[in-house]
């Protein structure tokens, strides 16, 4: 569900910003005047398509972090059809009327929304509401009558996987929001940030896995494959529906062991955070370290967790993956085997992504590369107190040639030796001048 950031190449490339007059130009080339007087956009036209031009605008324009993907869409389209309604659409009359609609959804009020999921966990007796983040979450056994999700219209019609098998826990999470869209995205957001958490706990100790038979992931509690939105109520709140296409079928229920120990970890860490000045990195952090592990495709979920190391190194966009590499050798005990292994997951995240080459044995790339990004979690858990940005915590680790800071240590310290003698005798001096002017003067 979250976008990857760019690559080595991108990197190295400036950003690109929206054309608008271009985008303007082309669209008024799909404009057409219907025999009732309206004006339309045709969906293809001139060698042009209507939904290239929306979504080069989706990529490029610069929306309210707190406005979602599928918003945005939503208010570019609109922004577009009323622009050409109202004559020929130019540059300036395009981003206004983005702008306009998106202040427009900006500014409208928030409403209670329910996400309805579960989790693929056999629900443990003492988990049954949580507050956390932005939402109240409610655990169950069953779904009440009530959210029964046969109101939902075509939503029968639909061929899903099993979307409550009778052992997962239900979920109902409750968020305030401005639409639809943004309510699944706050409540999916603050329910993976809750599972990147369990996760993390109960990953952190697993080096490696071995089995034969159907690959799984390396998650233990992931979303069920349907979610559904309802009003407090119970009513749908919108025909639609979310779903996992590549869910796996043959999914069975966890049982937690380790809960306990789970359960105390997250308040544990929940305590870190709140202390933290830099609250939002680490939901991001704990929110796609789950999303990394999710999936039976381990070579998607091998590349979202180099991602995920890029992140939590907190490179620059100009840096590149040397930088990477040496901020995860700053917490190494062995750096020269430590960057080899580093410099092997590397060349296998380039040929995957540059040559589309998936040899194989994905899931041993993932144990090995998660050993590092846990560790510069727990690094990042450690340091928020001491640190006001994560940026700071990055420049700390960038640092990694001990020798040369001591030795900036030691050339610091005799710069202050010299600065204080300095500092001594011009006070002195100076002293000595003033004594002196009064004994002239008397």
């Amino acid at each position: 569900m979250i976008k990857a950031p760019a690559g080595l190449d991108a990197m190295a490339r400036p950003k690109l910003q929206a054309d608008y007059a271009w985008i303007a130009e082309n669209l008024n080339k799909l404009k057409v005047t219907q025999s009732d007087g309206s004006v339309a956009l045709i969906a293809f036209g001139d060698g042009l398509s209507f939904n290239d031009l929306i979504t080069i605008l989706n990529t490029y324009h610069t929306f309210d972090a707190d406005v979602p993907d599928d918003e945005r869409g939503r208010i570019i389209n609109e922004a577009v059809r009323e622009t050409a309604r109202n004559g020929a659409i130019t540059e300036n009359l395009l981003k206004g009327q983005i702008i306009k609609h998106a202040n427009r959804f900006m500014s409208r009020p928030a409403t209670n929304f329910i996400l309805v999921t579960t989790l693929s966990i056999k629900r443990p007796t003492d988990l049954k509401y949580l507050r956390f983040d932005s939402a109240n979450i409610i655990f169950s056994t069953s779904l009440p009558p009530s959210f029964s999700r046969d109101q939902i219209v075509g939503y029968k019609q639909r061929k899903l996987p099993n979307d409550l098998p009778s052992d997962f826990t239900t979920v109902r999470i409750k968020v305030k929001a401005r639409s639809e869209f943004e309510a699944f995205k706050k409540a999916t957001d603050s329910m993976d940030y809750l599972r990147g958490i369990w996760n993390f706990s109960l990953n952190r100790g697993i080096s490696a896995r071995f089995y034969s038979g159907l690959l799984s992931p390396i998650n233990s509690i992931r979303l069920g494959p349907v979610h559904t939105l309802h009003l407090p109520s119970g009513k749908p709140a919108t025909t639609l529906f979310w779903y996992e296409p590549v869910y796996p079928r043959e999914s069975i229920t966890e049982t937690l062991n380790k809960w306990q120990f789970v359960k105390e970890e997250e308040k544990q860490i929940r305590k870190l955070v709140n202390k933290s000045r830099y609250r939002q990195f680490f939901k991001s952090m704990f929110t796609r370290y789950a999303r990394s592990l999710d999936s039976i495709d381990h070579d998607s979920s091998f590349l979202k967790l180099w991602s995920l190391l890029e992140f939590v190194t907190v490179i620059k966009e100009n840096e590149n993956y040397d930088e990477v590499i040496k901020r995860c050798l700053f917490l190494s005990l062995n750096e020269d085997y430590d960057r080899r292994i580093l410099e092997h997951l590397r060349s296998r995240r380039n040929a995957s992504v540059h040559s589309g080459e998936s040899r194989g044995r994905a899931e041993e790339l993932i144990f090995q590369l998660k050993r590092y990004v846990e560790g510069l979690m727990i690094f990042h858990l450690q340091m928020s107190r001491r640190y006001s940005t994560a940026e700071a915590v990055g420049q700390l680790l960038a640092k990694s040639d001990i020798d040369a800071l001591k030795n900036r240590i030691s050339n610091l310290k005799a710069e202050l030796s010299l600065n204080k003698a300095a500092l001594n005798i011009h006070d002195k001096a100076r002293k000595g001048a003033a004594k002196s002017s009064e004994d002239t003067s008397e």
